[in-house]
C-alpha cells in the first residue's frame, strides 16, 4: 500500500510538471526579473540579479495550497551571487484579482502586526497574471514529519512540546489581535468580519459554526452514500442547539489563517514558521484554525505523543482552559475530519482506495468519541 501511495503521490507530481514547459520557465525567469513587488514599499522594481541567474528548481511538487480548492504547484528557486533562496508557488485556478487581494492583505497584516509577523515567510514578489508567488525560504520541516522523528529520543519529544506551546501561544495572539483598530483594518474584513465604532473586531460566530454544521450534513450524506454508513451519526454526540446558542450573531472577532494544520507549520529545533497564506489572513472567527490544529495533532501524531503535544497547544492556547471553547473545538475538529474524509471520496477510485481504511478509521472515531480525546494509536 504504501508503494501504491508513493506512485499515486508520483503521477500528481508528473502530471502537473509536464505543464510546466520551458518557454513557461523562461517567462517566469524574465518576469520575476522584471516585475518584483518589493514587500516593504509595494512598488514594482527591479530584482537584483541579471534574467540568467535566476533558476527555477526543476521539479514542482503538487498539494493543496491556500484555499482548499486551489490546485496548487510547489517548487524551490535559488537565486544566487549571494541571495537567498525563495519558494516559488504556482496556484493556476487562482484569478489576477485574488492573488492582488491575497497580497494586499498579508501586506497590510504585517505593518499592524510586526510582533507576530517574525514567524510568517515574506512576498518577495507575486505575478498576478501568471497565477505565481515568491516567498522568503524558511528552514525546517513540517511538523507532520517533525513528530515521525521523535520515536524514543525524549530530548526531541520534549523540544517538540516545547515548541507546539510556542506555536499555541503565537496562534492565540494572531487570533486575538489588538484590543482596538482603525481604518487601516478595512482591507482584511473580508466577508465575515466588522469593526464597530469603538474599534473591537466582530464576526457572526453563530452563523459561522450553523455553516459548518451544515457542511458536516452534507459530507456525512456523502459518505454514507459512498458506503461509510456510520458518517450519519456524526451528530449524535453533540448537543448542537446548546452549542450554537451559546454564540451570539456579535463576537469578538480577529485574525483567521483558514488551514491552521501540521502540514503549513514548519519546525527548525524550537522554531517555527507558518506557511500556506494565500487569501489569508482576514478578519474572521479564530477558534477553526485553533480547532483544526488541535484535532490534526491528536489523530495524526503516533500514539501518546499526540495527546501530549495536543495538552501542550491547548494549555498554550487557552491558558487557563475554557469549557464553553473545548466543545466548540470538538465540533469544528469533526466537520473538519468529515470533510477531509468526504473530498477524499471524491478523488477518484485509485484516492478512494487508498485512504478508504483510514477514512473509515477516523469517521468511526470521531462518532464515538472526542476528537481532542487521547490518540490510541500505536508509536
Amino acid at each position: 500500500m504504501t508503494t501504491i501511495r508513493s506512485l499515486y503521490r508520483l503521477a500528481r507530481d508528473l502530471s502537473v510538471n509536464l505543464q510546466i514547459t520551458p518557454g513557461r520557465r523562461q517567462r517566469w525567469a524574465r518576469s520575476l526579473t522584471d516585475r518584483i513587488v518589493m514587500p516593504d514599499t509595494c512598488q514594482t522594481g527591479h530584482s537584483p540579479t541579471n534574467p540568467e541567474t535566476v533558476e527555477i528548481g526543476k521539479w514542482f511538487r503538487w498539494g493543496l495550497g491556500g484555499s482548499g480548492t486551489h490546485a496548487t504547484l510547489r517548487g524551490s528557486e535559488t537565486v544566487p551571487s549571494g541571495q537567498t533562496a525563495f519558494w516559488l508557488k504556482w496556484c493556476p485556478k487562482l484569478t489576477a484579482a485574488e492573488f492582488d487581494v491575497s497580497y494586499r492583505r498579508m501586506q497590510c497584516w504585517r505593518s499592524l502586526h510586526p510582533e507576530l509577523a517574525d514567524q510568517v515567510p515574506p512576498t518577495i514578489a507575486y505575478l498576478a497574471d501568471e497565477q505565481l508567488i515568491l516567498m522568503e525560504a524558511r528552514p525546517g520541516r513540517p511538523l507532520s514529519t517533525a513528530w515521525w522523528e521523535v520515536a524514543d529520543r525524549s530530548h526531541l519529544k520534549d523540544q517538540l512540546e516545547t515548541t507546539v506551546m510556542k506555536i499555541g501561544a503565537w496562534l492565540r495572539d494572531f487570533g486575538r489581535g489588538r484590543d482596538t483598530y482603525g481604518s487601516e483594518i478595512t482591507p482584511l474584513l473580508g466577508d465575515h468580519g466588522r469593526i464597530d465604532t469603538a474599534g473591537h473586531l466582530r464576526v457572526d460566530a453563530r452563523h459561522q459554526i450553523e455553516c459548518r454544521i451544515l457542511q458536516a450534513e452534507q459530507a456525512a450524506d456523502q459518505l454514507a452514500r459512498d458506503g461509510l454508513s456510520v458518517a450519519s451519526q456524526w451528530a449524535d454526540r453533540f448537543d448542537l442547539d446548546a452549542i450554537v446558542a451559546s454564540f451570539h450573531n456579535d463576537e469578538p472577532g480577529g485574525f483567521m489563517h483558514g488551514d491552521m494544520k501540521p502540514d503549513n507549520v514548519l519546525i527548525d529545533g524550537d522554531d517555527f514558521t507558518v506557511i500556506d497564506w494565500w487569501m489569508t489572513p482576514s478578519v474572521s472567527w479564530p477558534l477553526p484554525d485553533a480547532a483544526i490544529f488541535a484535532t490534526a495533532l491528536t489523530t495524526q501524531a503516533p500514539g501518546p505523543l499526540g495527546h501530549a503535544l495536543l495538552t501542550c497547544f491547548l494549555d498554550a492556547y487557552l491558558q487557563n482552559g475554557n469549557e464553553h471553547n473545548l466543545q466548540a473545538m470538538d465540533l469544528i475538529g469533526t466537520i473538519w475530519l468529515l470533510c477531509m474524509t468526504a473530498v477524499a471520496s471524491r478523488r477518484g477510485i485509485v484516492a478512494r482506495m487508498l485512504t478508504r481504511k483510514e477514512s473509515e478509521q477516523l469517521v468511526r472515531r470521531a462518532v464515538s468519541q472526542s476528537v481532542l480525546a487521547a490518540n490510541q494509536k500505536a508509536a
